[in-house]
């Protein structure tokens, strides 16, 4: 019998694209380039999740806007990327090139910096998992609750299609006008996401996406595998070290590298820990 034909896996043909068999400054090169196309990618999302909400279409824009805030998750994740050693971390990398591809991981990333409240890396990783939880099962039927599937499903699924929901017995249909409540609520999440998109753009403008940048980057993470256990005072060293070859080599000033998402938690280690790692 012929074995079934299969795609390739998306995130292992990503890593092969990006590591294999390729010279450090070639990576460093295609991750510049990603992460130039990605915060293209999510203004133009946002434009228009801005155009479907002027005309009352806030499921429609509710989605568009999910699909930006993951776009911007992929910058992080690309950044994450350029804090490793691309010959030692085989393992993280190919777990973030998977993330790449995950509405759940991609979400978890989202999560940290839409709110921006971590006070140290443990938090961070307390959240991130967190963010991870597929599945909210209810207490019982006495709590007049139902499962609860992860958040994904009402930015995304819940705002596109018919689904029979098992817990009111009924067919749900997604309305483009929303309720005044639901639209609020929008409203806040689009306030959320630009916020995280200027903290994108303000990095992409002050050009600390070209590879030249990133190459400072990688050189001063990629010998600090960073994780929940390390100090702030260890990571704000190398955040630190990094401002200092910046200015020295590329005139860059201190105070423009604190402000760009360069100086942000490191989460890839967290992707690889708790139960919801792969």
């Amino acid at each position: 019998m012929r074995k079934k034909a299969m795609p390739p896996h998306r995130g292992n043909m990503l890593y092969k694209n990006l590591f294999s068999d390729r010279y450090r400054d070639g990576s460093l090169g295609l991750l510049s380039d990603g992460l130039f196309a990605v915060t293209e990618n999510a203004e133009n999302l946002i434009g228009e999740a801005e155009i479907l909400s002027s005309t009352g279409k806030y499921a429609r824009a509710d989605f568009v806007l999910a699909t930006a805030d993951e776009e911007m998750a992929k910058s992080f994740i690309l950044l994450d990327m350029c804090r490793l050693d691309f010959e030692k971390h085989e393992t993280p990398l190919k777990r973030l090139c998977r993330a790449f591809y995950d509405h759940v991981d991609k979400y978890a990333y989202g999560e940290i910096f839409r709110f921006d409240c971590c006070r140290d890396l443990k938090q961070a990783q307390d959240i991130f998992h967190g963010s991870m939880v597929k599945w909210w099962p209810s207490s019982g039927l006495e709590s007049g609750e139902p499962d609860m599937p992860h958040h994904t499903y009402f930015s995304r699924e819940a705002n596109l299609y018919v689904d029979y929901i098992e817990y009111d017995g009924k067919w749900y249909a997604p309305r483009p006008e929303q309720n005044k409540i639901d639209v609020s609520l929008y409203e806040l999440d689009l306030k959320n996401s630009k916020e995280v998109f200027d903290r994108i753009l303000f990095a992409r403008d002050n050009g600390f996406f070209r590879p030249e940048i990133l190459d400072v980057v990688n050189d001063v993470f990629k010998g600090n595998y960073i994780k929940e256990n390390t100090s702030n005072e260890d990571l704000f060293r190398l955040f630190y070290k990094i401002a200092e070859r910046l200015k020295r080599d590329h005139s860059v000033p201190i105070d423009v590298l604190s402000k760009s998402i360069i100086c942000e938690w490191p989460l890839y280690h967290f992707l690889q820990t708790g139960r919801n790692s792969k």
